[in-house]
């Protein structure tokens, strides 16, 4: 599911999209980028550099305000919020087997206990 303006197909596509309940449109993609409360991106060695690289700026400047990168390569959780002038001004990182938090609009502690840990590379 993509994430941008209605009519744009061009999107990027996160591998998860939060919205609050009830606020999608029927058959809607992309979301509407003024509904997304957190995008969720899960590095591969193939998107690694796209999820550090260009998306936490154009995430921020679509101002969704939480993006969060679980990184497999580093087994840890960058949590990215308070989007201004085209960037991400918090940032705070956590390591599998150790909870993350997602602050507002999400306000959701998430644990990392049972994710999987792979060789850093």
């Amino acid at each position: 599911m993509g994430v941008g303006t209605p009519g744009d197909h061009r999107g990027p596509q996160p591998d998860i999209v939060l919205v609050p309940a009830g606020s999608l449109r029927a058959d809607e993609n992309p979301v509407r980028k003024e509904v997304v409360a957190a995008v969720v991106e899960v590095t591969s060695k193939t998107t690694r550099s796209e999820d550090y690289g260009d998306k936490p700026e154009l995430y921020a400047g679509m101002r969704i305000p939480v993006y969060v990168i679980i990184d497999r390569g580093r087994n840890a959780v960058r949590v990215l919020s308070e989007p201004a002038n085209g960037r991400y001004e918090v940032e705070t990182v956590s390591p599998f087997g150790k909870p993350f938090t997602l602050p507002d609009p999400v306000s959701l502690t998430v644990g990392t206990a049972t994710f999987p840990t792979f060789p850093e590379g």
